[in-house]
């Protein structure tokens, strides 16, 4: 039967498949290896798109809470005022050619008034600290704060100074 079926057209076919060489395969191993251990590697993708849906959920969360709170009520805000009073006629001034004596003539403790208060800080602002009245006498100077004052140790150095600060500090109990 396969006899019957030769014919001219299929030599010619025979003789083309027969003068026909095979080419080497394609297939390069090292290349199909590393391919495939790529694939089977996990995706760093996956962490970024975790990360961006768990950031999606909480700004949707965070808005949803905010559209939602209850709104606050406005707080009343009770402001006393005080009568308006037409502002004083303001009478001219002079300017003195010297600063004035603003020092009290017998008595240095005594603190000025409000009024005082502002016409000394007048006076500063126009002459200067040259506008500041003389200072108070100062007071007797005290002996200044030591140690062994504060511990009450004598005015006179014992013969060993630690051993006094060491009887003070150390509480014994009760001598009875």
């Amino acid at each position: 039967m396969p006899e019957e079926i030769r014919g001219q057209s299929l030599e010619a076919v025979e003789t083309a498949l027969a003068a026909l060489a095979p080419l080497p395969a394609r297939i390069d191993r090292d290349h199909l290896m590393y391919r495939a251990g790529q694939s089977t590697a996990p995706r760093p993708i996956g962490m970024w798109r975790g990360l961006s849906a768990g950031l999606a959920v909480l700004s949707v969360a965070l808005g949803a809470a905010l559209v939602m709170r209850p709104s606050q009520q406005p707080r009343e805000h009770i402001v006393y005022r005080g009568t308006l009073l037409p502002p004083p006629q303001a009478a001219p001034q002079r300017r003195p050619s010297a600063p004035p004596d603003t020092a009290p003539a017998g008595d240095e403790t005594s603190t000025p008034a409000a009024s005082d208060r502002l016409t000394l800080e007048d006076q500063v602002l126009r002459w200067g600290l040259d506008g500041l009245p003389d200072a108070p006498a100062a007071a007797p100077a005290e002996q200044p704060l030591t140690v062994d004052g504060l511990l009450g140790a004598p005015s006179h150095a014992p013969a060993s100074p630690g051993f006094f600060r060491l009887d003070k500090l150390i509480h014994f109990g009760d001598k009875s």
